[in-house]
């Protein structure tokens, strides 16, 4: 069941499921794959399909961590609902709303059952420096330039508004490595952190984040729990 389970929803939240599942997911170890990130404080677990390459874990678990926004208060205009119609709403509600949260993770392809070696949770293959591509990718590599900072690598995601790259940061201890990700936006949103907070947890470095634009309400907010995140603006 955990099995099937596993494979239906690509990624799952340890902390969602029954503890028969919790077990049955740490025995089928050639074809669940735990993954460990730190949010707000504390760390959970996620368990990713053998056959789920990282950058659609990532994508999946940024939508796990992403808070949700509270629906707007309606009018108390509903007729009253006797105790034990509400009682059995409560027991059902978590389990809807897990189903809700699993179906939006995109669906598994149809193959054959295979033992196979973890895949690589690096979202972008590393690639060799190449020269600056767009006018905001020459001010990132100028801005590197005046503060000493090394490119070890770099990948353009989006064209002139998104570029990862890893670089050294020299300090009295030597050099640092850091994830960078420079994005050329007004604002940015609390999914932009979450999704940037994955990348580091997975790639085991601290993340910086060079932007010309500004937190948006919700990103500040949630910034201070993001360990290992740091944001620069431009």
């Amino acid at each position: 069941r955990a099995y099937a389970l596993l494979k239906e929803n690509r990624v799952l939240r340890d902390k969602d499921l029954e503890p028969l599942e919790r077990v049955s997911l740490r025995n089928i170890k050639d074809f669940s794959f735990p993954l460990t990130v730190t949010y707000e404080g504390g760390e959970e677990i996620f368990w990713r399909f053998h056959s789920v390459p990282g950058e659609e874990a990532e994508k999946a678990i940024a939508l796990y961590l992403k808070p949700e926004e509270k629906p707007e208060e309606k009018e108390a205009a509903q007729e009253p609902v006797q105790k034990e119609e509400k009682a059995a709403t409560a027991v059902e509600r978590p389990k809807r709303e897990r189903k809700q949260r699993q179906a939006t993770l995109p669906a598994a392809p149809v193959e054959a059952a295979s033992v196979s070696a973890p895949l690589p949770l690096s979202p972008i293959t590393q690639q060799a420096v190449l020269p600056p591509s767009s006018e905001f990718d020459q001010s990132i590599t100028t801005y590197f330039t005046k503060n000493n900072i090394e490119i070890v690598s770099k990948a353009v995601i989006k064209k002139n508004a998104d570029i990862e790259y890893v670089i050294h940061i020299p300090s009295a201890f030597g050099q640092l490595e850091y994830l960078c990700r420079a994005k050329n936006k007004r604002k940015l949103s609390d999914g932009d952190l979450s999704t940037m907070a994955v990348q580091g947890q997975l790639r085991k470095l601290p993340v910086i984040i060079l932007s010309p634009g500004e937190l948006g309400k919700k990103a500040a907010e949630m910034l201070p729990s993001l360990k290992g995140v740091t944001y620069h603006r431009l």
